[in-house]
């Protein structure tokens, strides 16, 4: 056999190494070929040459002194080798620049140079493709792949027609790579450089698409300008802005995009950088960000300002996107700016404000921003105001020193953020140690220089110990919510006394508060002596798994400490006192008393006893609470778990009896009554983990059916082998769910009969215990076949087949959470429900779905018989996914 395997795997082999030699491609300069079309001749001797024949097809290569004009539409040119083009006194449409190929309003062209063919120029002012439109007709071109390169003319332009440059590499060392001007264009990725001027620009109400995730590099310029029309940029990386250039004629910005004038620009994705120090992003038009990383060391990733030729709208709308390790990250010189979202890290000011502008940031906005203004001052306005409380939950901070970011709120409802002037705070005079209940002198001196408004002096949740010292030189309690202070004028210290309350080392925090934000704080540390209160401990509890119908033990410690003298107290557990019983003096568990059970805290015991059955189950806490009165001395809680007993489902058999062990050795106890009593409504049981359960078939249900018990379809159990042929038998009740079904058979089959469905075909290799059984149509018997394949045994439903193979396989989770509707939701089903979906996923079960049916529609159909073949091809699919696993 082994042999033979051998045998078909060098045949594969020696398949796999004469393959023909066309199924391997290579590059190589393409050859002249006729079916490329009609080769425009180098030697051309006229002044142009003109293609005016529609849907014709011609190709191109070598050296070329004349222009080519096309007038006709559905013109083909295949570039079949590299290209050098020159001519002299030819300048299209009276611009005074010339065009390899000029593309008129009438015609349209589409240029292949897939094999990236070098296409350059032997003059400094000639381009390789324009395209030309008369607002009521457009020239049309589409150039797929190729190298392009200029000297002081941009390769490709559009005025008024179509143009697509599809994967084409455009570089010019002195002007623009492509301009689209009032024209249509569609950029689909390539690389476009420009070396000394702006790479990509879009002018006259021009339409430009840019996708495909394109590079765009301009050394000493603009990556992207846009003048006026409409640009969207949905990816791709554009650099540039270098400070040594500045185009002053197109714009006086200095950064890799610029969006300028009336222009509208949406940005969807994409990297953009301002080549150090210049900008990365600038906006003077109307400008959409999207997922867009944005950065410029020492510039500003997003500048919004006005440009040299005219104040526009400057307005930006940030939708999301990332600003980063630049000197500013939006930078808000003039126009507006509304911040949905975005992420910021890096920067020196994330939000920088010129003066007196203002930011609209929006309740979607969920990151942390620093803000600096240019004229940063107490109560400045940095957020424009707004309805709803939202703007109070910005995470600002200022990148001004001395300042904070306040909140206010105006008095028509509107609410914005602000700096707030920072106040010094200083704690004088608070003895280190101070004795529980006992007053102790101290004062609080404030600097606040140049602030202004009402702040609030407070102490947290110490100003209910403390008393402030009021005019009149009287100790008065401390309002609630603080002391009032102006800010604008400067007092003495302020006196107050604390009073501590319990014991223990102690910080003391005071706080000047204004505009929702601390202006201020200072800490002392100090030593509360004297009164030590009751502590309480639950022992015994911490994160125990209680099963449900059973109790946990657990003590409690009580520790009185000075709360000796207190006497009489009650130990409480609130709402759970209903679950807990206490050990009386005589050993004997007792009912909780409803309102605790009382303790003499002058007297108490090492330990309390309890024990808890709880009524729920889940993660619960239990809270032991020590008190006098109403007043809470001392509580503890602990975390536990109510945990529900396994399910067991029963299908054409009964319970003939489940024990539990005895306690302390003694003999197990007949729970069986108890278990048949609390039957669930559709019929499982709820039985204890570790009961030993017997179970038969049920003869009566068939008696006069004509039918006999077969054998047992089992899950849940970890040898189902073992019982799956016994008419009874026992076992014992794991911590998981168990189903049990009895499979019926004709009564007048003899036990004894060979169950042999008649010899099967196997595939035409099948996989059995390591061996191969390799040639076409071997039968044999499906038990036999079984045995050789390691089948634990043979299901008889869909169902049982899918747990079958779930566990051999190690209990995998399916891809989809998706239920099936005709499998049990409950917990105990959730095995099945992973087994049925896994087997569907890797096609071990044939889908009985109606091609269409909606994915959360679709039904597994568990009860449905299955063939030993069925189960044989599953069980062998199973194991070679295993295998290639």
């Amino acid at each position: 056999m082994k042999k033979r395997l051998i045998s078909l795997l060098l045949a594969f082999s020696m398949m796999l190494t004469f393959l023909p030699a066309g199924a391997v491609s290579a590059f190589a300069e393409e050859n002249i070929d006729s079916s490329k079309g009609t080769l425009i001749p180098n030697n051309f001797t006229g002044s142009v040459y003109t293609i005016a024949e529609d849907n014709t097809t011609y190709q191109m290569r070598g050296d070329y002194n004349f222009p080519i004009e096309i007038t006709a539409k559905g013109v083909t040119i295949n570039i079949v080798g590299n290209i050098t083009y020159g001519f002299d006194s030819y300048h299209d449409e009276s611009w005074g620049f010339s065009y390899l190929i000029g593309v008129k309003s009438t015609g349209g062209v589409t240029i292949n140079n897939y094999a990236n063919y070098n296409v350059t120029t032997s003059k400094s002012d000639y381009g390789f493709v324009a395209t030309w439109g008369n607002g009521t007709a457009a020239g049309s071109a589409i150039i797929n792949g190729g190298r392009y390169t200029t000297l002081n003319q941009e390769p490709f332009w559009n005025s008024q027609g179509e143009m697509t440059l599809t994967n084409v590499t455009a570089e010019c060392q002195n002007d623009l790579a492509v301009t689209n001007r009032a024209g249509t264009m569609i950029i689909d990725g390539g690389s476009y450089k420009s070396i000394n001027s702006t790479a990509i620009y879009n002018n006259r109400g021009g339409e430009m698409t840019i996708k495909g995730k394109p590079e765009v590099v301009a050394q000493n310029g603009v990556a992207l300008c846009s003048a006026s029309g409409v640009v969207t940029v949905e990816g791709g990386s554009f650099s540039g802005g270098n400070g040594s250039y500045s185009d002053t004629y197109w714009t006086s910005a200095e950064s890799a995009v610029c969006n300028w004038k009336n222009s509208k620009m949406t940005i969807t994705g994409g990297t953009f950088t301002g080549t150090d120090p210049a900008d990365a992003i600038v906006n003077n038009g109307e400008m959409h960000i999207a997922n867009a990383t944005v950065d410029a060391k020492n510039g500003s990733a997003l500048k919004n300002q006005y440009l040299s030729g005219g104040k526009y709208s400057a307005s930006t709308e940030i939708i999301s996107g990332t600003f980063k390790d630049s000197a500013k990250g939006i930078d808000l010189q003039s126009g507006s700016v509304v911040l949905k979202n975005a992420e910021f890290s890096g920067n020196r000011a994330d939000i920088y404000l010129n003066t007196g502008k203002q930011i609209t940031i929006e309740e979607t906005f969920n990151h942390n921003a620093t803000v600096a203004c240019a004229d940063p001052g107490d109560g400045r306005q940095l957020t424009t105001a707004t309805t709803g409380e939202y703007p109070k939950n910005l995470n600002l901070t200022s990148a001004n020193e001395d300042y904070l970011v306040g909140y206010k709120k105006t008095a028509d409802g509107k609410e914005y953020r602000c700096l707030s002037k920072k106040v010094g705070v200083t704690i004088n005079g608070l003895k280190g140690e101070i004795k529980a209940e006992d007053p102790a002198e101290f004062t609080v001196t404030l600097t606040h220089e140049n602030s202004t408004g009402t702040g609030i002096l407070t102490f947290g949740d110490k100003n209910s110990e403390i008393e402030y010292k009021d005019k009149n030189g009287e100790y008065k309690p401390m309002p609630e919510g603080g002391l009032p202070i102006d800010l604008g004028d400067v007092k003495e210290p302020y006196a107050f006394h604390i009073t501590p309350k319990n014991a223990g080392e102690q910080t003391l925090t005071a706080a000047v508060v204004r505009d929702a934000v601390k202006l201020g704080t200072a800490e002392e540390g100090f030593t509360v002596t004297g009164r030590v209160h009751t502590a309480v401990t639950i022992e015994g509890l911490e994160n125990a798994v209680i099963k449900e119908g059973e109790s946990k033990d657990f003590t409690v410690k009580v520790t009185p400490n000075d709360d000796a003298k207190l006497g009489e107290a009650f130990i409480d557990f609130g709402d759970k006192n209903s679950e807990i019983e206490y050990l009386d003096d005589n050993g004997a568990y007792q009912p909780m008393p409803e309102g605790g059970l009382p303790i003499d805290l002058s007297d108490v015991k090492e330990q309390y006893a309890f024990r808890i059955a709880p009524k729920e189950t889940g993660k619960q806490t239990l809270t032991a609470a020590v008190k006098k009165g109403e007043n809470e001395l001392a509580k503890d809680e602990k975390d536990f778990v109510g945990s529900e007993m396994p399910i067991l489902t029963l299908k054409d058999g009964v319970i003939t009896s489940v024990t539990v062990p005895g306690k302390n050795g003694a003999d197990p106890e007949d729970i069986t009554e108890i278990v048949k009593k609390n039957a669930n409504e559709d019929g499982s049981f709820h039985v204890p983990e570790g009961a030993t359960v017997s179970v038969a078939f049920d003869k009566d249900a068939f008696a006069d059916s004509g039918l006999k018990f077969g054998h047992w379809d089992i899950t849940g159990l970890d040898d189902p082998n073992a019982y799956q042929d016994k008419e009874s038998f026992a076992f014992e009740m794991p911590a998981k769910a168990v189903t049990l079904k009895a499979m019926t058979q004709d009564a007048s089959i003899e036990d004894d009969e060979p169950d042999i469905v008649g010899p099967i075909v196997i595939g035409t290799t099948v996989v059995v215990g390591g061996a191969v059984l390799g040639y076409q149509a071997y039968s044999l018997g499906a038990e036999f076949a079984g045995k050789l394949m390691a089948l634990p045994y043979f299901p008889s439903n869909r169902s049982a087949l899918a747990m079958m193979l779930w566990e051999d396989a190690g209990k995998p989770m399916p891809e989809s959470e998706l239920l099936y509707p005709d499998v049990g939701q409950e917990e105990r089903d959730m095995d099945l429900q992973h087994a049925a979906r896994w087997a569907m996923e890797n096609e071990l079960i044939p889908d009985l779905n109606d091609e269409g049916t909606a994915p959360e529609e679709m039904k597994f159909y568990p009860d449905n018989a299955v063939s030993k073949i069925d189960v044989l091809n599953a069980w062998q699919k199973a194991q070679e996914l295993k295998q290639n696993a």
